[in-house]
């Protein structure tokens, strides 16, 4: 059973194994640019989403000297 939005029928998906095949090659066909953008859109998202941690007041005074 497909939907109308599939984009093709899932017999030609492949495994699951294909699928992890795909996502290793994927990783290291990324040039270095491109790692770089998105880890900083993972970190800028993560900030955005308040998965990073907040600097406390007691540690911020290291920074102003």
């Amino acid at each position: 059973m497909t939907c109308p939005e599939d984009p093709a029928p899932a017999q030609e998906w492949g495994t699951w194994q294909d699928n992890e095949r795909r996502a290793r090659v994927a990783g290291l066909a990324a040039t270095p640019e491109q790692r770089l953008r998105w880890l900083e859109e993972a970190i800028a998202f993560a900030h955005a989403t308040g998965a990073l941690p907040r600097p406390r007041p007691d540690n911020e005074d290291w920074r102003n000297g």
